[in-house]
């Protein structure tokens, strides 16, 4: 069994490089047609590279303070810490993610290295000794290496039996490291029970809570949240589709329109204006949606894409007035056809007329000429 090389060295985060033919998958509403768990022993080194880094930004990074990357050349038998405490703490807490990639499940002798390591470069003062060392591995660990787990002072005794065989000579190329005197004093009386492991069903299902999951596995979306109502302040990031819809409101009445006082008693502009801001409010849960479950925001500007060209020619027609062209434009949107779209089965038919006063908001679209 050879281990492959999962991580270049790096300070920061890297981010995940796109799964290949993902946006076809995506169209089709489906990833690859296996089993999560099958997909995942089946990874390639550069597929569970990018699977733990989809998994690292999406769900590690959620849980502690800080999360880095240290793999790679000097990295001291370090892959991913979590820190729980600021950098202002000190001892600052940590967890480490030890992530390996071999062509079957975990033994003692592929891994028990990795613990030397630990125990080596933590007595040496290189860094404390984390509170939770988790063993990553897409097919997970064997029962013999389980079984240590199990048992810490068998994993205890097992290292020491075993020093000179399988980590002497491969903790560092620059010297053997021998067993003896303080160190041996060190691994005596290390708490091997900071060692667990987080099992290929426990990898899936926490990369099933990541905005890349159904890219790569095809499973079904996460639930859309209720669709909030608009606040009764107007907020911040309203601002130009409301002065958008003023100014249509101003050019039907002749008369300016900075407010909604001054379209008071004009019972059908309050409506429509109260109907403006639900529906806006609806298609930036639908964003958020997006969001939640895709890997990019590709899907969700295809769809305002497609809407803008379905109401484009309701747009260039003359109208009366620039709240004429409003009330057309958003009927027409509810009937604009959506092709090729992932996001269709969670469409709402207020989505489609938020996602008009989303393109006002973004100076995109205008009710009135400047």
């Amino acid at each position: 069994m050879v281990d492959q090389s999962l991580f270049a060295s790096a300070q920061s985060l890297p981010l995940p490089t796109p799964w290949p033919d993902a946006n076809r998958r995506l169209l089709l509403g489906r990833g690859a047609p296996v089993d999560p768990l099958i997909r995942l022993s089946t990874f390639s080194d550069v597929e569970f590279e990018r699977f733990i880094w989809e998994w690292v930004d999406g769900f590690l990074t959620k849980h502690y303070v800080e999360v880095q990357a240290r793999g790679g050349a000097g990295d001291k038998g370090r892959d991913v810490l979590g820190w729980i405490d600021p950098s202002t703490v000190t001892p600052r807490r940590w967890d480490l993610y030890q992530c390996k990639r071999y062509d079957d499940k975990l033994t003692p002798g592929a891994f028990l290295v990795e613990l030397g390591k630990l125990c080596y470069y933590s007595h040496r003062g290189d860094y404390t000794v984390p509170l939770n060392y988790y063993i990553v591995s897409p097919l997970g660990v064997g029962n013999g290496l389980q079984d240590l787990i199990d048992d810490p002072a068998a994993m205890k005794a097992k290292l020491i039996e075993k020093w000179n065989d399988w980590c002497r000579d491969d903790i560092t190329k620059r010297e053997k490291v021998l067993l003896e005197g303080s160190l041996a004093e060190w691994v005596n009386n290390f708490d091997f029970s900071i060692v667990h492991t987080v099992p290929p069903s426990t990898l899936i299902e926490q990369h099933r809570e990541t905005k890349y999951h159904l890219a790569v596995f095809g499973s079904a979306f996460k639930p859309r949240s209720a669709i909030p109502l608009p606040p009764q302040n107007i907020a911040e990031a309203e601002l130009i589709y409301v002065k958008r819809a003023f100014e249509a409101f101003a050019d039907h009445l002749k008369s300016p329109v900075a407010s909604e006082s001054d379209f008071e008693g004009h019972d059908y502009l309050k409506s429509t204006f109260g109907h403006a801001r639900e529906c806006f409010y609806s298609a930036e849960s639908l964003k958020e949606f997006s969001r939640d479950n895709l890997p990019n925001d590709k899907e969700y500007t295809n769809l305002c894409n497609q809407m803008l060209q379905g109401i484009r020619p309701t747009l260039n027609r003359n109208h009366n007035d620039g709240y004429e062209k409003l009330v057309d434009t958003t009927e027409k949107a509810v009937a604009v056809s959506i092709t090729s779209n992932i996001l269709t089965s969670e469409m709402e038919p207020s989505d489609r007329v938020g996602i008009c006063h989303q393109l006002a908001n973004d100076g995109i679209v205008r009710w009135v000429k400047e």
